[in-house]
């Protein structure tokens, strides 16, 4: 069933409790990232080491 004007026109009403209780989830996942310790640069190949050999352990 199609929407009419004034449906389309109260969309964004509708969807904006939405977006906002997702950029609240992202802010909070964020800041508790931000909290959880020490971060820095990533070893991009050591993870993938690492993911190889757990891969390889489980076949």
């Amino acid at each position: 069933m199609p929407l009419d004007k004034q449906s389309m026109l109260r969309l964004p009403e509708i969807r904006e409790p939405q977006e906002t209780d997702g950029l609240q989830w992202l802010q909070q996942a964020w800041n508790d990232g931000v909290n959880s310790g020490d971060y820095g640069p990533l070893n991009l190949d050591a993870i993938r080491v690492e993911g190889r050999k757990r891969l390889a352990a489980k076949t």
